[in-house]
């Protein structure tokens, strides 16, 4: 083997292992966002239920004695079940499934910047173009489903 051919491959080398520690480095920085969302998620998703519990316990303690007496308490423990429900079910299922798509997206997007950069411009046109029919999607969608409900509504008096 010539020379050359040996410093071309050397060359080659170390312009992959570069390559290869700065996606690592991308990966590492993915993982590290991911983990500061789901701490930051589950915080967040203990602090709403403590709230709530705490104004459901003062709306309890401070209600007159006869409520206490005629409300059952399976109704007021039903009533205590469905609102911590409420936190942690749906509302903050969906809440991590956005964060996770934002954090995807904006990594995605900065590794395509970060060794492409002639595609931010597109990019950005591409990214308006979006938002302005995500907006506009949302507002035909609200305008549909309330003539829908006028719609089921009307069918459904006598």
């Amino acid at each position: 083997m010539s020379r050359h051919l040996i410093s071309y491959l050397l060359a080659l080398k170390q312009i992959c292992y570069s390559y290869l520690g700065i996606y690592s480095s991308i990966l590492l920085v993915n993982v590290l966002l991911y983990c500061a969302a789901a701490i930051i998620y589950n915080l967040g998703i203990i602090r709403a239920t403590r709230t709530i519990h705490d104004q459901l316990m003062d709306s309890v303690f401070h209600s007159t004695l006869r409520w206490l007496d005629e409300t059952p308490l399976a109704r007021v423990i039903a009533r205590f079940t469905q609102d911590i429900r409420s936190v942690d079910g749906p509302v903050s299922q969906n809440l991590i499934w956005v964060v996770e798509c934002a954090i995807g997206t904006v990594t995605k997007f900065g590794v395509v910047i970060l060794f492409t950069p002639i595609f931010f411009g597109p990019s950005v046109v591409i990214a308006g173009a979006g938002l302005f029919l995500g907006n506009m999607y949302l507002k035909a969608q609200l305008s549909m489903k309330r003539e829908t409900r006028s719609v089921e509504l009307v069918t459904l008096i006598p």
